[in-house]
């Protein structure tokens, strides 16, 4: 048996959009006649083109037997039209899909469900659909019943669960499908967390047995932990392919927008909507470089940042909170004047100024960080911009005493360790 269980070549599928429905009436389709040359006469230059697009063009990849797989990508960068080409309910427009061995699929929540029946007719049905047979069902029947968590509505019609309740039910007869290719779409992001859990635990177990999981997810932690390598999608192109981990970092980073030293805040577009300007702008600092062409801050130096605001209602105590997160969006730390009883001195009000925290040694390992801002009184925040600022780390050789750098894997801090040895 070959050990590649997906094959795709110059795959690319495309869709018309605003395309009428072909099964038209006589009264249709004699209207559409006496209508077209006024609908070709108001046409635009070049809108012809514009009523095609392509979902997936030129895509080729391969995935080896017993891998789990993440596919990552923005909205509409063609991560379920792959998955629905490869389940076949979607033909390809060009190119081909092999998939050796047999497919189960939880693509969208309630797939294969018929509303009207219970929840234990729709076991039988939707297993039946994947492929199991009567006898397989009858045998996992309490197995899968036991994961879904719904036991105490198996006989209730489905057309009265809960979003969660039908993706429960869908996972769990997908998940026990005795199948060696298994293709899970966004439907986990409706279930709540210990679920989720369950799910992934489920999919890993899968995974240690050999099988192939393909997963696409917008939560990043979850592809990154599961899957061990990743594909990027982006307007329907494969643009990149390595290591899970690393590409859904990669893919997150570019998010962010570009490392900087200073960014005006007056008119900018991460502060949130209906609050007015206070935050003018923020500059970081380090101890190490003034020089402002260097944006790079390196593990140990001494980090600032500062923020300049403006304001018409006088602030007897102005609050900054200060917050980095990393790439994946994790708090990493958060700070405000207001826990270190740190205030303007010999003031009754404040409208303008600076505000300087000074963060100390960078304990962060290498990577990109992000900085959330937001100005209150200690009791209301009248204004909050999240990312407005961003910085990579640099985690110089000699840290470690060698060439060796960990990654964001081992975590994000750096800590000061002291090794002391008794041996014999």
């Amino acid at each position: 048996m070959s050990d590649i269980a997906i094959r795709v070549e110059n795959l690319g599928k495309r869709y018309q959009i605003g395309q009428r429905n072909s099964h038209r009436t006589l009264r249709a389709t004699l209207s559409n006649a006496f209508t077209a040359p006024f609908r070709r006469s108001a046409m635009q230059p070049g809108s012809q083109e514009q009523e095609v697009i392509w979902a997936l063009r030129d895509v080729s990849l391969e995935i080896e037997r017993g891998q789990a797989i993440g596919i990552v990508g923005r909205n509409g960068s063609g991560k379920s039209t792959l998955l629905n080409i490869l389940s076949r309910i979607t033909k390809p427009t060009i190119g081909y899909a092999e998939v050796s061995g047999r497919v189960g699929s939880l693509l969208e929540v309630g797939t294969g469900f018929n509303p009207e029946l219970s929840g234990r007719e729709n076991t039988y049905l939707n297993g039946s659909i994947l492929g199991m047979k009567r006898a397989e069902i009858m045998r996992k029947f309490d197995e899968i019943v036991d994961f879904s968590g719904v036991e105490k509505f198996i006989d209730t019609p489905v057309k009265h669960y809960s979003s969660g309740m039908y993706m429960r039910l869908a996972f769990s007869v997908a998940a026990h499908l005795q199948s060696d290719i298994l293709l899970v779409d966004e439907a986990l992001s409706v279930g709540d967390y210990e679920f989720q859990q369950k799910c992934l635990q489920k999919m890993r177990s899968l995974k240690h047995e050999g099988r192939t999981v393909v997963f696409v997810s917008h939560d990043p932690f979850a592809v990154a932990t599961l899957c061990e390598r990743c594909f990027l999608l982006d307007q329907g192109k494969l643009i990149a392919s390595g290591p899970a981990h690393k590409l859904v970092e990669q893919y997150l980073v570019d998010q962010v927008a570009a490392p900087a030293r200073a960014v005006d805040l007056s008119h900018y577009n991460g502060r949130q909507r209906g609050l007015t300007p206070i935050m003018r702008r923020v500059e970081l600092h380090t101890d190490r470089n003034k020089n402002q062409a260097d944006l790079s801050v390196h593990f140990g130096d001494q980090l600032s940042i500062t923020v300049a605001f403006t304001t018409d209602r006088p602030y007897i105590k102005p609050v900054l909170g200060i917050t980095i997160k990393n790439w994946l969006g994790v708090n990493i730390v958060g700070v405000n004047n207001r826990l270190f009883k740190a205030y303007p001195a010999n003031t009754e009000s404040v409208q303008e100024g600076l505000i300087t925290c000074h963060l100390g040694a960078c304990p962060l390992a290498e990577g990109r960080y992000s900085v959330d801002l937001w100005f209150g009184d200690g009791e209301t925040d009248y204004d909050i911009i999240t990312n407005a600022i961003s910085f990579d780390v640099v985690l110089p050789n000699d840290v470690y005493g060698g060439d060796f750098k960990p990654d964001a894997e081992m975590g994000v801090i750096v800590w000061p360790v002291q090794w002391e040895f008794e041996v014999r």
